[in-house]
């Protein structure tokens, strides 16, 4: 199900406290939950972790987020947590190799309550020798590694 462009700004100031969003952001979100490939390429600060943050929230299972810097994926985790509005945040994990083994443990075990998703994520993952470039398949499932549970 394609999420609407009022399901998204609703989500993005109920979930996010973004109350207004840019039209290349909104382009972008609505291609994301459309189960669209999106290449977004905005300056820094234009808003582009929202583009999958936001549909995430609406979509069944996790949303995978791939990130080399550890910083980036520390930052987001934070971020969602210090927005959202109480109970109504998503849940995120973020799995590195700086981390102890017993908070990626932990991470993972969220990432598997994805269901089917959630287990091609880990299996993806485990065998790729570097972070995957384009979206997990089936369609319904997202490759974007900050997991993100929405619905």
């Amino acid at each position: 199900m394609s999420a609407t462009t009022r399901d998204l700004q609703r989500v993005a100031a109920e979930t996010f406290g973004w109350h207004e969003l840019r039209p290349e952001q909104l382009t972008a979100m609505e291609a994301v939950a459309a189960g669209r490939d999106v290449l977004a390429v905005l300056p820094t600060g234009a808003g582009k972790s929202a583009i999958y943050q936001v549909p995430a929230v609406l979509q069944e299972g996790p949303t995978l987020i791939v990130s080399p810097l550890v910083a980036l994926q520390r930052d987001q985790r934070t971020g969602i947590a210090e927005r959202a509005d109480g109970e109504d945040a998503p849940e995120a994990v973020v799995i590195n190799s700086v981390q102890r083994a017993e908070e990626n443990r932990q991470a993972w075990e969220v990432v598997d309550e994805g269901g089917d998703c959630g287990r091609q994520a880990r299996a993806l993952l485990r065998d790729a020798r570097a972070p995957p470039a384009s979206g997990l398949h089936p369609a319904h499932c997202r490759a974007r590694l900050l997991a993100i549970r929405g619905g």
